[in-house]
């Protein structure tokens, strides 16, 4: 889904439009498909998921980016550009913390750029761009520095890796009335060297994560004192009719009428995923027997976790 701008906001919150991939407003608009057609990209989607098997999701792959964000970075002057932000494409992903983008400094000798029909966020022109002095702000890894600031590096089990400079920068969504509305001092990843990343298509459109998982870097998290914390979205039929939804942030989120259920989401160590405790399940009604042992996430010394597939076709055999 891609992220348009925020409809209205109280002031403790904060509503976001969001685009499906699969919407006419999207860069991956696939055109005019029909319903199989767009089964056979998520079945295809899903695919490209299990053969990954880390806890962290892959780094910016095009094909898995099914939700979208959009949104302003950086303060420029009047003339660069005709804006005074420059917008970028970032799969939306609860699974990762940082948000993180390439940066143009991936073009000096030495480091490596990936694919992008965006060119790199310009952070040495932006008035906004603030790097984090090395071993002196919350959100550094202790000594983790690339000169006199703090960095990073993410790793995928595929080998994929993002190296670059965490920096303060404002980020800015247009408001339905057609008004920025910017939130300053974002702490985000300036993506300066990346290797080994896999994209869905070779005219790779998304920039970068936008990062809603567990964890101090978190968006969710650097916007409590706006929000308090909660965030909220739904996801609607891919029947390829009014894609559109949103994520809610803080006093935005409507209450349902009635009464709510809700599950406790779980951290598994350090892991920036949300987790949830499956109990079983049933087909019509009736509960599977099925040993409650076998939903347990089970980890081993490489993080690998292991999946439900054999479980689900050894019931798919029994039935025929």
């Amino acid at each position: 889904m891609l992220l348009g701008g925020p409809v209205a906001g109280k002031p403790n919150g904060l509503t976001i439009k969001l685009i499906h991939r699969n919407s006419p407003a999207s860069p991956l608009y696939p055109g005019n498909i029909t319903f199989s057609k767009r089964i056979q990209r998520f079945v295809k989607q899903s695919k490209a998921r299990a053969t990954n098997e880390a806890i962290h999701a892959p780094l910016g792959i095009q094909g898995m980016a099914i939700y979208m964000v959009r949104f302003g970075i950086g303060t420029f002057n009047a003339t660069f550009p005709a804006r005074p932000f420059k917008s970028y494409h970032l799969h939306m992903d609860t699974g990762s913390a940082l948000t993180w983008t390439q940066c143009q400094d991936c073009e000096t000798l030495g480091y490596r750029c990936f694919p992008c029909r965006e060119p790199p966020f310009p952070n040495r022109i932006s008035t906004s761009y603030r790097p984090l002095p090395c071993n002196r702000h919350p959100l550094c890894t202790p000594y983790e520095c690339i000169g006199d600031s703090c960095s990073y590096q993410l790793r995928c089990m595929d080998g994929a890796t993002a190296t670059g400079i965490l920096a303060q920068e404002a980020f800015t969504f247009v408001s339905s009335s057609g008004r920025p509305q910017t939130i300053p001092n974002i702490v985000f990843g300036c993506t300066i060297d990346s290797a080994d990343m896999k994209y869905g298509e070779d005219d790779n459109q998304v920039s970068g994560i936008f990062g809603l998982g567990w964890g101090a870097r978190s968006f969710g998290i650097q916007i409590d004192s706006l929000s308090h914390g909660p965030f909220s979205y739904c996801l609607k039929l891919n029947d390829g009719h009014d894609l559109d939804t949103y994520l809610r942030f803080g006093a935005d989120i409507s209450q349902p009428a009635g009464s709510l259920q809700t599950t406790k989401l779980y951290q598994f160590k350090s892991s920036p995923a949300y987790y949830i405790e499956l109990l079983g399940i049933s087909i019509n009604g009736t509960r599977l027997n099925i040993n409650p042992a076998l939903f347990a996430l089970q980890f081993d010394g490489s993080a690998r976790c292991y999946r439900l597939w054999k479980f689900f076709y050894m019931y798919y055999k029994a039935c025929l």
